[in-house]
Order: C-alpha cells, then structure tokens, then sequence
C-alpha cells in the first residue's frame, strides 16, 4: 500500500471515530465531593465508588481549595478534578456522591444545616431533587455507646434518607437503588431495619415478609411499615 493510501486509510478512520464519538448519548454527570483530608482516608472508598460509576456516569473530582494551590489537581481517579472555587453548582440532572463517610454531614443534613460548602450543596441537590449518595461511616458504632446515643444517630440517618439522600452506590444510569424485579417477595429481617438510613415509613408490598423480631424492631425505632396494593 501506497503512503497517500494509508494516509487516506488512516483519515477515514480516524473521521469514523469522531462521528461516533459525537453521536454517542453524553453521560450523566457525578461529582464527586472530596473533604480536605481525603488523601489520607482509606482509599478503597474512593476506589469502590469510581468502579460503580465507570461507564455510566461522567465523573468530575470537587476538592477543597488548599488541594489545588499551587500545583494540578492530585489523582482523584474520575475523568476531571476541579476545585470549590471554581465549581459552581450545576444546571441540569446531575448526580452527588460522598465517597468518603461522613456521620458529620449526616447529621447536619438531618438538622437541615447549611453552613459550609458541602452542606449547602446538599441542601440546593434536596431543594431541587437532585439525587445525593453518603457513603456510610463504618462502623457507625463503637459498641460501647448507650442505646439513646445509638437511636438518636439511627434516627438522623433516617430522616436524611426521608429527604431523598441514599446511601448505596447507583447501580446503573441514573438510578440509586435497584428496586426487587416484578413478583419478588421481599423478606425483612431485623437486620434490615437496623440499617442506618431505613426510612421512618417503610413501603412493602402485598406478599412480603416482615419477621417477628423485625416488627418488634419496627416498633422500637419508631418505624411504620405500611403494605401497599402495587
């Protein structure tokens, strides 16, 4: 093959390859919010929450400013890193994620606190239902707290989770939480309720199960679990 050939060849493919590119659905944005002290958290984190958004949402890095003065963004693993600074907050659908637990932002949540960066953030992605991810602080408890300690936290993660804050990582394109396939009944231990961000109403179905301890947990947590016809 001639050189102007395979220059020819090498043009068509590589002209291919732009218009696909260009016809391609653009992705659902994710930021990610990073504290200041990321860098010395355990990393698998921040590691887990990347593979659940690879190749169903384009990732954008948001770390505080100090981690961005004099020098490019560290590696955050997403495809872009900017700081506070110079994000402002988005227009359109969007996804929030927390990689990095925080009982803190947990709780200001609950309280409806908007007093820093990351609060305030939350507090516009509820007002306009913009979906958030907190990862969970684990483990939540030492062992040693007395129960009231225990059930006031419990309670502030369900109330966050009553504003519509989630905290499991999405399993697909814009979704938060995969809900039971169609004709799956649904089983509910004790276990289940005891999960910190369990909703203080919890919706069932007509066929699920719900244990004799978990409605004996229900009851203590002050969880109402309603059965629905659909």
């Amino acid at each position: 093959m001639e050189a102007y050939q395979l220059a020819a060849l090498i043009e068509r493919v590589l002209r291919r390859i732009r218009e696909e590119a260009a016809a391609a659905p653009a992705l659902p944005k994710a930021y990610l919010i990073f504290p200041g002290d990321w860098q010395s958290r355990d990393q698998s984190q921040r590691e887990e929450a990347l593979r659940a958004l690879r190749g169903a949402y384009d990732t954008v890095a948001v770390l505080p400013d100090a981690c961005c003065r004099g020098a490019a963004p560290p590696d955050t693993g997403a495809r872009a890193a900017q700081s506070r600074g110079e994000t402002g907050f988005p227009s359109g659908d969007f996804l929030t994620v927390f990689p990095f637990a925080s009982r803190n932002l947990v709780v200001k949540t609950a309280l409806c606190l908007a007093d820093d960066f990351e609060t305030r953030w939350v507090a516009r992605c509820i007002a306009r239902g913009q979906p958030v991810v907190m990862r969970r602080e684990h483990p939540l408890f030492t062992g040693q707290e007395r129960d009231a300690y225990r059930r006031k936290i419990e309670s502030y993660y369900r109330d966050a989770a009553a504003y519509g804050i989630r905290f499991d990582l999405p399993s697909g394109h814009g979704e938060t939480r995969r809900p039971p396939g169609p004709g799956r009944r649904r089983i509910v231990t004790q276990k289940d309720l005891e999960t910190p961000g369990t909703p203080g109403t919890l919706p069932l179905r007509r066929g699920d199960v719900v244990t004799a301890l978990a409605a004996e947990r229900a009851k203590e947590l002050g969880i109402d679990i309603v059965f629905c016809d659909t």
